[in-house]
């Protein structure tokens, strides 16, 4: 993370919209990167959703029994309040990245503590994992760009 990514990514700010009152981000200046950012555009808690990253390696020869546990599991996120998106993606050297982004901290927690999935986790570490990390996170800001077709 650089600089000014960690200097500003906690600010959570509060009230305003298009014309609420503005000021100079501090630590974009360090870096040549001066910007206003407006006092405050709040996705209710603060929050615009949270986000898990899901990183692991699966063990040689496990590779169709967790092929079938991750697809129940990704349709049983689907179907859970809260539920907004996933991705998937498979390096070359093996490694495996899992982002699921959830509505708010209620949802990704009853994601997280389903039975099944619970079940799943159990199944992964006695049967599918070389290795895992989770990292859960709050997004608190989102943009993006589509380019016109």
């Amino acid at each position: 993370m650089g600089m000014h990514q960690r200097a500003c990514r906690d600010r959570r700010l509060v009230g305003g919209g298009a014309t609420a009152p503005r000021r100079w981000c501090r630590a974009s200046r360090a870096v040549g990167r001066d910007h206003l950012f407006p006092l405050g555009r709040v996705w209710h808690d603060g929050t615009v959703s949270v986000v898990t990253i899901f990183r692991s390696r699966v063990r040689e020869g496990a590779e169709a029994a967790y092929g079938q546990v991750a697809d129940e599991m990704s349709s049983l996120a689907r179907t859970m309040e809260g539920f907004i998106d996933e991705k998937f993606y498979l390096s070359r050297e093996g490694e495996r990245v899992t982002i699921v982004r959830f509505r708010d901290v209620d949802s990704q927690r009853a994601w997280s503590q389903h039975p099944l999935h619970l079940a799943a986790q159990q199944r992964g570490r006695d049967e599918f994992y070389v290795w895992y990390d989770i990292s859960v996170c709050d997004e608190s800001y989102s943009r993006v760009f589509r380019a016109a077709d």
